[in-house]
């Protein structure tokens, strides 16, 4: 959606505000089903659950094309029921990875499991701009197609995957059977309880970092630099192959200081945590003091003259020269980046947008290293709930990552108010920076991986 929203919002004549609800309303159901997904992975088969949360948001995002077309409101139900479906995932695959994946490799398959988000983001932001060209700069055919992708991988996963995991059901054995309903669970323990509270926070602000990122970047290209879809869906998906590097390399820390005993779980788990929180937000506060109109004329001289090659000799100057230029700039050339390669394709040239072009690719770099740090988080309190709790892992995360899709749906919508009434991404970032300290400071004063309720 945060693709098909730009050629959708010239269609329909959306507001950055009503592009903001429209990527919120996924988050809306998304929260419901988190919070009551946990229980259901704790008291059902996970497996079974997944599979039903498949069918539901596959089944949903083939009707987004046509409730577009009916108006706003069915759009926001369709985008709302697509989110019920796919909440139940995070949540259920807890209890996937507690029932068959062994202590000592859980941090590197939690990691693993979660860049499997990202590569998806990834391969959404460079197919969906394919496949809105291929189709005339329509946006429904690329719906119908992940909407089909969807029940395509049920196929796989129904004959391949066990009804049970074994190693859940060997815990259930140890610590009890689990609760037959959500008024069973022990919430008064759980909502008075110091570690709980802190991964909330921490996931209520990841959930505000990674849905503004995944429904704002390529606006944020549109907006601030001029590029087109695909040239804006291009450029974001490096932040995200940067974020699943991050989110991989975060587990096999974890694992590593964790068996080889570097580090206490406790130890390794802050530690990942703080150079997953604080490192962003050193990144955004960068990210909006460089925002366009913010960074001072003398550093962006610096700046452009940095990473700017030298301009091209005229054409009128003849070919000769021409090549001696070529021959004498090849080294500069051959350290061209990909964002250099994006802005040539579009049109930026190096002489009239070089100012453009070097803030351009400063806010790449800086995003890219945001949201590689963030994956680090992936072995800091993402990994947490599994410490505190064997029996009710997947309830716990459940109820905090509920938590991080009501913070980044709203942020969503907060995010396109702030547009529309200041057009200041410089204040969108330095929100974020502050949210992140925050959640930082929290956890390093109340996380721990002790157990707190078996």
């Amino acid at each position: 959606m945060s693709v098909a929203v730009l050629p959708m919002g010239e269609k329909y004549g959306w507001s950055d505000t009503v592009k903001g609800a429209v990527s919120s309303a996924f988050n809306l159901g998304h929260t419901i089903t988190n919070f009551y997904g946990g229980y259901l992975a704790a008291a059902y088969s996970p497996k079974k659950v997944l599979s039903l949360g498949v069918i539901v948001w596959s089944a949903f995002t083939l009707l987004t094309p046509p409730s577009a077309a009916m108006g706003l409101w069915p759009l926001f139900f369709v985008r709302a029921c697509m989110g019920l479906g796919e909440g139940v995932a995070y949540p259920t695959m807890q209890s996937i990875i507690k029932g068959w994946v062994p202590k000592e490799r859980r941090s590197r398959s939690l990691g693993l499991m979660y860049s499997g988000h990202q590569i998806g983001s990834i391969l959404s932001l460079l197919l969906s701009p394919l496949i809105i060209a291929a189709s005339g700069g329509h946006c429904d055919y690329m719906f119908y197609l992940y909407g089909i992708a969807g029940f395509l991988w049920l196929v796989l996963w129904e004959p391949l995957v066990s009804k049970e995991p074994p190693l859940l059901a060997h815990d259930h054995k140890a610590h009890g059977p689990a609760p037959t309903s959500m008024r069973d669970l022990p919430w008064r323990m759980i909502l008075t309880n110091k570690v709980f509270w802190a991964l909330m926070v921490c996931h209520s602000v990841f959930g505000i970092i990674y849905n503004t990122a995944i429904s704002w970047l390529p606006r944020y290209f549109n907006s601030q630099f001029g590029l087109d879809v695909k040239a804006s869906s291009f450029l974001s998906v490096l932040p995200w192959v940067a974020m699943a590097i991050g989110t991989n390399l975060s587990g096999w820390i974890a694992d590593f200081c964790i068996n080889r005993k570097v580090l206490s779980v406790t130890a390794t788990r802050k530690t990942l945590q703080v150079v997953g929180s604080v490192g962003p937000a050193v990144c955004l506060l960068y990210l909006a003091w460089s925002a366009p109109g913010s960074m001072p004329a003398a550093v962006q001289s610096s700046v452009v003259s940095a990473v700017t090659p030298p301009p091209p000799v005229a054409a009128e100057a003849g070919a000769a020269l021409n090549a001696a230029a070529v021959t004498v700039a090849a080294d500069a050339a051959r350290r061209r980046t990909l964002v250099e390669m994006v802005l040539s394709s579009t049109g930026m040239g190096h002489t009239a947008a070089a100012q453009d072009s070097a803030q351009l690719q400063f806010a790449v770099a800086l995003l890219v290293t945001m949201m590689a740090l963030l994956g680090l988080q992936a072995g800091g309190f993402a990994s947490t709930h599994q410490d505190i709790s064997t029996r009710m892992a997947s309830v716990l995360f459940g109820t905090t990552n509920a938590g991080a899709s009501l913070a980044g749906s709203m942020f969503v919508y907060l995010t396109g108010l702030i547009l529309d009434y200041t057009q200041s991404w410089a204040l969108v970032f330095q929100l974020i920076a502050a949210c992140c300290l925050t959640a930082s400071g929290v956890f390093v004063v109340y996380g721990t991986s002790d157990p707190q309720f078996d």
